[in-house]
């Protein structure tokens, strides 16, 4: 998915920013609980466990600018 923001306010129209999307991800874990003798006896004793969960999430966005002295576009933000 691509965004830009476009200066058509001078002579020509050139590209400000520009905003590309390249990928999401997302995984999510949900366990309940492990079936081990330490679960079984707390339990049996009322005591119940809360289930574990786990998510991770990963955004990949890519910014560039257009510098007006160098005449090029350059990263936003750079590693």
């Amino acid at each position: 998915m691509k965004a830009a923001l476009i200066d058509d306010t001078g002579l020509y129209n050139q590209q400000l920013l520009c905003f590309n999307l390249e990928s999401i991800n997302s995984i999510i874990k949900i366990e309940n609980g492990v079936e081990d003798a330490e679960s079984y006896i707390l339990r049996r004793l009322g005591i119940y466990e809360f289930p574990y969960m786990d998510g991770k999430f990963t955004l990949n966005l890519c910014a560039n600018y257009y510098n007006y002295e160098s005449g090029s576009e350059e990263p936003l933000l750079e590693d």
